[in-house]
């Protein structure tokens, strides 16, 4: 079989509240979150795919095999919330990595 080229993402994010509660997966209204990439030579960050009625994770399918940056910015609730940076190492199927934002 020939070796994968591409593999896909999920990212959890997790909030934690302000009010000392546990930590909850948020929601589309509560978070962007950013992958970064090459394309033909040039840095391109590319937002990924919202989750859809309820709690991520957000979701990118096809991304080259690599290492690549996450980011993800508080929005709604979580506005002003300090972004949040990881790396991913994509290798085929998918590769998950949980990003938590702190509630200002």
């Amino acid at each position: 079989a020939p070796a994968a080229t591409t593999g896909n993402l999920g990212v959890p994010v997790l909030g934690a509240p302000n009010t000392g509660d546990p930590a909850q997966t948020l929601a589309a209204s509560e978070a962007d979150v950013f992958v970064s990439r090459a394309n033909a030579g040039n840095f391109q960050e590319i937002p990924l795919v919202e989750p859809v009625g309820g709690p991520g994770p957000w979701t990118l399918a096809g991304l080259h095999i690599g290492h690549h940056g996450l980011r993800a910015v508080g929005t709604g609730a979580y506005g002003g919330a300090g972004t949040v940076r990881d790396f991913v190492t994509v290798r085929g199927g998918t590769a998950t990595v949980t990003l938590t934002l702190e509630q200002p």
